[in-house]
């Protein structure tokens, strides 16, 4: 059950976060309770830290630790202690994966791993891989552009209907 796992094998529970910096930690005198695959990395023997997060809609999503300061292991698993899903490890720096897809309402355990016994702070950062609605004001992806704006919209019916004839807007772009 979710409590179990949350207290058993994570110290935090991210819930549907998405963002830039969504923590940062540094793993001195942390525990190192989780070893990633073979095929991922040789050596994740340093501390870790692991996360609770829960995809917040069906979507591509996009895990990294950029603007870390040691040489991190990023991985997730399917649930406390499950089979590992993804991997990277880009030896020497921060670690990202991308283009990793999941349903709304999947829970997963993100783990911010060390290699080779490394000590710093890290950063954590998962985001949107496209625009998720297209009518909210926000910024999914992180690209720059919002709603109607960003070419991942093109397609939506939102920004291909007049919305409201008097704002000035020409919001299906047929002039």
């Amino acid at each position: 059950d979710d409590n179990y796992c949350f207290t058993s094998c994570t110290i935090g529970d991210l819930g549907e976060s998405i963002g830039s910096g969504l923590d940062s930690q540094t793993n001195v005198g942390a525990n190192d309770d989780n070893t990633a695959s073979t095929d991922c990395s040789a050596d994740t023997s340093g501390e870790d830290f692991a996360y609770l997060w829960t995809a917040p809609a069906d979507n591509y999503y996009s895990f990294s630790t950029d603007g870390s300061d040691y040489d991190t292991v990023l991985y997730i698993l399917d649930g406390c202690n499950g089979e590992e899903l993804e991997c990277s490890d880009a030896g020497g720096g921060a670690s990202s994966l991308e283009g990793v897809f999941m349903e709304a309402g999947t829970e997963v355990v993100v783990v911010i791993d060390s290699a080779a016994g490394g000590e710093g702070t890290f950063s954590l950062d998962i985001l949107h891989d496209v625009e998720v609605f297209c009518s909210d004001g926000v910024d999914d992806d992180g690209d720059s552009l919002a709603d109607c704006d960003d070419p991942d919209c093109a397609d939506d019916e939102y920004c291909n209907t007049e919305l409201d004839c008097g704002d000035g807007l020409d919001n299906e772009s047929d002039g």
